[in-house]
């Protein structure tokens, strides 16, 4: 109870210190081998910042991600048209700087076919520091 309340309390930190924090526009692709489209990099980011935070105390304003890296790679589909479709989920290890520290945060992306979009997870507890 009390992990999620810090998590929380960080959350809104970063959210108030950062402006933008709710939907962190890239100018482009983050840097690696991510597969994930730059919206969804856009999605995801601040989930990754607060994770990484989190890792290293919670006080942490200075967070860059240095590196994306797809550790397992999807199953494609192919529609009736025959275009190709993520088909089952991926993991990817995003890297972050956060205040002189790199931090390892996984990410599992979910896609669905039915609706459009692609939901993402991190798990607090398999965060770690280089």
């Amino acid at each position: 109870m009390l992990k999620k309340i810090n998590i929380a309390i960080v959350s809104l930190f970063i959210f108030s210190s950062c402006c933008f924090a709710g939907s962190i526009a890239l100018e482009s692709r983050l840097p690696g081998t991510s597969i994930a489209d730059k919206l969804l990099q856009s999605n995801a980011l601040f989930n990754v910042y607060v994770a990484a935070a989190v890792k290293v105390g919670g006080n942490c304003r200075d967070l860059s991600a240095v590196n994306t890296a797809l550790t397992k790679k999807p199953q494609l589909g192919k529609n009736a048209d025959g275009s190709l479709y993520v088909a089952s989920p991926w993991e990817e290890v995003w890297t972050v700087k956060a205040c002189g520290e790199y931090v390892d945060v996984p990410i599992t992306f979910i896609p669905n076919r039915n609706t459009p979009g692609t939901t993402f997870t991190i798990s607090q507890n398999n965060v770690r520091l280089k």
